[in-house]
């Protein structure tokens, strides 16, 4: 049994700290690839596949169901298809398709969710920080001039511009673990359904 994953470079002219490569299958089965990277070079989403040269049985697509469970700590939405599984929540997706070559695994985590809740956060927090500043200008006079519209527009702007900016930083920061959860994912549920069926009598003895 071996598992094949093939990595997939960047597009040149692209930040290297701000996108990671997409994760893709030497032999295709026919599954989606899902889009790695939205507006520039903010990841939205992260995935990677694995490749079994063999069938998944119905033992081990329930264990695989039971784990995914357990790590993401929510039930997901569960789609069978003849030897095939899907299992989804807002922030992960996982498939389990059968081919001819085989069975392929695809985990895809979708970020933009968070990222557009943590940019929304950091924007307000700048625009906050740009009024606390004008209220200083304030009090100092500078804001009784003829471009007193157009510093007050400039500050909440600039604020939030900046706020937005240090969000993506930190998003892009943050990218490395939570590749690195992926992959550890997507290899227990390699090793899930490369155990032996006979392992899930007991809950103790599930790999």
């Amino acid at each position: 049994m071996t598992t094949a994953v093939s990595i997939a470079h960047p597009q040149s002219g692209s930040d290297p700290g701000a996108q990671l490569p997409a994760v893709q299958s030497r032999e295709s089965s026919g599954l989606p690839v899902p889009p790695d990277v939205e507006r520039g070079d903010v990841v939205t989403s992260l995935s990677t596949r694995r490749t079994l040269p063999h069938a998944v049985s119905e033992a081990a697509l329930e264990r695989i169901t039971r784990e995914l469970d357990r790590l993401e700590k929510k039930k997901g939405k569960v789609v069978r298809l003849g030897g095939g599984l899907t299992w989804s929540t807002p922030a992960l997706e996982v498939h389990v398709d059968p081919g001819r070559a085989g069975t392929e695994i695809l985990v895809w985590r979708r970020l933009s969710l968070g990222l557009r809740i943590r940019s929304a956060l950091s924007m307000a927090a700048g625009a906050l920080i740009g009024a606390f500043v004008l209220t200083i200008f304030e009090e100092s006079g500078a804001l009784d001039s003829d471009l007193a519209a157009v510093l007050v527009l400039v500050m909440l702007l600039g604020g939030a511009a900046l706020g937005l900016r240090s969000s993506h930083r930190r998003h892009a920061k943050a990218l490395p673990p939570r590749r690195a959860q992926l992959e550890f994912i997507a290899d227990r549920l390699v090793m899930l359904a490369t155990a032996p069926d006979r392992c899930t009598g007991s809950k103790s003895n599930e790999p």
